[in-house]
């Protein structure tokens, strides 16, 4: 014998003679009751919504069947609200509004706290935020970048054995060490040119 759901739930004395049971399945009787009537409130509310996006949906499904998509294809990835789907409807309405509502308040929230998330909130002055240094400075501390490529071309040339005369390389090598002195950098840190 084969007993189907809806036979159940309208007489749940076909399984279980018990009260418990018969109370939750009232209980869930009145919660469907409950969101189906919340949904047909949302669905009244935003009915100029829903019938430009039903209107979106048939032409997106009538465009894929000429390319011979299925409409789940079609239709795959992004919501829009339609006559179809009025459950699904309330929950992207309820969420749209509660996440506006719910964002205004957290926004209070931490202005009250911190005092500087206002929409007038001048960052440039409020001495919270410090301007960036030179590159330059940043990369290379208290040198440019040209005082850096003279350091780099000294010790090449110190470091060239044999190629150039030992004098010069000699000469290099002492300029190099001042340099990175003056500079403080460390001499073995420093890249040579290729």
């Amino acid at each position: 014998m084969s007993t189907s759901l809806m036979k159940i739930l309208n007489d749940p004395s076909l399984l279980f003679d018990n009260e418990r049971i018969k109370k939750k399945i009232e209980n869930v009787k009145k919660d469907k009751q409950s969101m189906v009537d919340a949904a047909s409130d949302y669905n009244n509310k935003y009915k100029q919504e829903i019938d430009d996006g039903t209107r979106k949906t048939q032409l997106l499904i009538e465009d894929g069947k000429k390319k011979g998509l299925k409409e789940e294809d079609v239709l795959k990835g992004s919501f829009t609200p339609c006559v179809r789907t009025p459950i699904l409807n309330w929950l992207y309405f309820l969420l749209r509004e509660n996440t506006d509502e719910v964002f205004e308040e957290s926004r209070n929230e931490y202005n009250k706290q911190y005092g500087h998330l206002e929409d007038d909130y001048d960052y440039k002055n409020s001495g919270v935020l410090e301007e960036p240094k030179e590159l330059d400075t940043f990369i290379y501390g208290s040198m440019t970048h040209k005082q850096y490529q003279t350091v780099k071309k000294l010790k090449t040339l110190a470091l060239s054995n044999g190629k150039c005369n030992e004098n010069e390389s000699a000469l290099a090598f002492s300029m190099c060490k001042e340099l990175c002195r003056k500079y403080s950098l460390e001499f073995d840190k420093v890249n040579i040119n290729n």
